[in-house]
């Protein structure tokens, strides 16, 4: 069961184990977020285990630092690394407001990419005009208006795919976490880097 869409502020769960491999951990049930749509997954602890890496197969593996002390069938307790979630949440936000700016003032571009980390994230796109200081600058400031002013980030499934709608912004196709309220992204700083051939890269840093 996947507990993260629905608890994406929650830390801590408890869970029985389903199965153990040489690396890896399969649970019940999970708040652990696994990678995918260029997101990191989630890193914390089953028990007292370090889990370095989650991935979505056809189940959810847990992979640990080390060999588990635990046994199949046993309840054990799951802690996310909080600081870690919470970031990448307000990351992977402000990328899709980003996006939707970037859509209303740019008009007809093509995404080519995206991706992030705890630390920052990006979009690329196909501009050939390029994304010039002063239009940079715009869309930073738009961006971090929308912030101040507070929208809500509302997410659902329509059967399998999932989408993210901020405010009255267009709805987008996402299958990450993300926060309840753009104001809890903080300013948005943005930077250009030229990735050739009409692309340029839209690289977001978020103060704390």
């Amino acid at each position: 069961m996947e507990l993260y869409y629905e608890r994406p502020y929650d830390f801590e769960f408890e869970a029985k184990v389903v199965e153990i491999a040489d690396n890896y951990v399969v649970l019940d049930r999970t708040l652990f977020y696994p990678v995918g749509g260029g997101q990191p997954s989630d890193t914390g602890y089953l028990s007292d285990v370090r889990v370095v890496n989650v991935e979505k197969r056809d189940k959810i593996l847990h992979f640990l630092a080390e060999k588990p002390t635990f046994n199949v069938g046993d309840v054990i307790n799951g802690k996310i690394d909080r600081e870690r979630r919470l970031k990448i949440m307000r990351i992977h936000t402000a990328l899709h407001l980003l996006t939707n700016i970037c859509d209303y003032m740019l008009g007809d571009i093509e995404h080519v990419g995206s991706g992030m980390s705890e630390e920052k994230g990006h979009i690329d796109i196909y501009y050939p005009p390029r994304v010039k200081p002063d239009l940079r600058q715009k869309i930073t400031t738009d961006v971090n208006r929308i912030i101040q002013e507070g929208a809500e980030v509302n997410t659902w499934f329509d059967g399998e795919t999932r989408y993210v709608k901020i405010g009255d912004n267009d709805a987008l196709l996402c299958g990450g976490t993300h926060v309840g309220n753009v104001k809890e992204i903080g300013e948005v700083k943005l930077k250009r880097i030229n990735v050739g051939r009409g692309k340029d890269r839209l690289e977001v840093t978020i103060t704390e």
